[in-house]
């Protein structure tokens, strides 16, 4: 039993449908956007799964590795 379902379906259908397209971006910027903020924010319950969906959107493993390091140093997680 879901306690809260209609929480369940508008947080699947607000960020992944139609109010998740971002008009002036490309398909592969709000994929690249939500890895870093999630990484940014420490979401690592969210973070596989976004990981995993985000190279069907386009941004490339090699693209998503370096937006997550950078992300280490200008997010305050690590010091040079």
């Amino acid at each position: 039993m879901t306690v809260a379902p209609k929480l369940v379906e508008v947080s699947g259908e607000v960020p992944f449908g139609d109010v998740g397209e971002c008009p002036g971006l490309s398909s592969r910027d709000p994929s690249l956007v939500t890895v870093s903020v999630l990484a940014a924010l420490h979401r690592s319950e969210q973070l596989p799964h976004h990981l995993g969906v985000a190279p069907e959107n386009g941004p490339s493993a090699e693209e998503l590795s370096g937006a997550t390091t950078h992300l280490a140093f200008q997010a305050g997680g690590l010091t040079p």
